[in-house]
């Protein structure tokens, strides 16, 4: 819908009353059709709980049973999968990932690298550089960042005067 131009303090008042009255409408339909959709999802979600309830238990099963007979996954061994009467079962590799070994955290890994020399350490850290700007407008406030300073980064406290309603 295009934007509307009001041309009169009387226009601006004749916009709120018909804001006094749709505005309450949407809210009414919007809480019919909540009302409706959780009826609805209520209704559907007592069919579909036990079906999910039995996906969940034949999936792990299934890919049990797959990892117990992988031998047997076809005849001459090398593909790794097997076409049975209602589908296809197999096994694949995931793309590699690292991973930490034995109960070892992130965090030590972390600092296990600090350990190596710099130019090693270096390369397998990642470091971001971020603004804080709150930080910078809490510095030019309190004159820590001079005049100068802030002029030479190219930046200033911006305040902004929006206009609001509210009905009567």
């Amino acid at each position: 819908m295009r934007k509307r131009k009001l041309h009169s303090w009387d226009e601006v008042d004749q916009a709120l009353a018909r804001l006094g009255i749709i505005e309450p409408e949407v809210a009414r339909l919007q809480a019919q059709m909540d009302a409706m959709i959780a009826g609805t999802r209520e209704r559907y979600d007592r069919e579909i709980a036990p079906l999910q309830r039995e996906i969940k238990a034949l999936v792990p099963a299934v890919g049990d049973f797959v990892m117990a007979h992988r031998s047997e996954l076809s005849p001459d061994g090398e593909k790794r999968s097997r076409q049975l009467s209602h589908g296809k079962v197999g096994l694949y590799l995931t793309p590699p990932r690292l991973q930490t070994i034995g109960r070892t955290t992130w965090k030590r890994v972390l600092e296990l690298i600090f350990e190596l020399p710099l130019r090693v350490h270096a390369r397998l850290v990642r470091t971001t550089r971020e603004l804080d700007k709150e930080g910078i407008k809490e510095a030019i406030e309190t004159g820590l960042l001079s005049e100068e300073q802030r002029c030479q980064i190219r930046v200033a406290i911006g305040q902004d005067e929006i206009a609001y309603y509210e009905l009567a």
